[in-house]
């Protein structure tokens, strides 16, 4: 499974685990980050070392599915309603939109009728990815 990385998802995660032992993450369910690594030594250390090794410059950064969209759609979103945001959190050079829920179905309505495939390419990146996560957790 994969979850957002805020609040909700590190708590799904960390419900999960709790649960059912047998459910390791980094192995049965991944946490959504800016980068999502799918090369090396794969078991679940080795790979949680990786995603904390890519992933340092954006330490305790939220991170959502809509993240991954260019920032132009958040310009955009900002212009004609700026109360669909709540607040933009910048690390480094990623930023996490805190939307509300009517924001987020604009910026859903948004992608469908402007959206490339090409902004939609770091979405299509994880897509992969988490495949790459669940051909693992098959394997083992």
């Amino acid at each position: 499974m994969l979850f957002d990385n805020d609040k909700a998802g590190q708590q799904a995660v960390r419900a999960a685990t709790a649960l059912d032992t047998s459910i390791v993450e980094f192995r049965d369910v991944f946490r959504l980050h800016p980068h999502m690594p799918t090369s090396g030594n794969l078991d679940p250390k080795t790979l949680q070392k990786a995603f904390e090794r890519e992933n340092l410059a954006y330490k305790g950064l939220n991170w959502e599915l809509e993240d991954l969209l260019p920032n132009h759609f958040f310009d955009l979103l900002v212009q004609d309603h700026p109360s669909a945001v709540i607040r933009a959190d910048k690390v480094a050079d990623k930023v996490h939109w805190e939307l509300t829920r009517d924001g987020k179905a604009l910026l859903r309505k948004m992608i469908r009728q402007f959206g490339t495939h090409a902004d939609l390419s770091a979405t299509i990146a994880v897509l992969k990815a988490f495949h790459f996560y669940c051909s693992i957790a098959k394997r083992q």
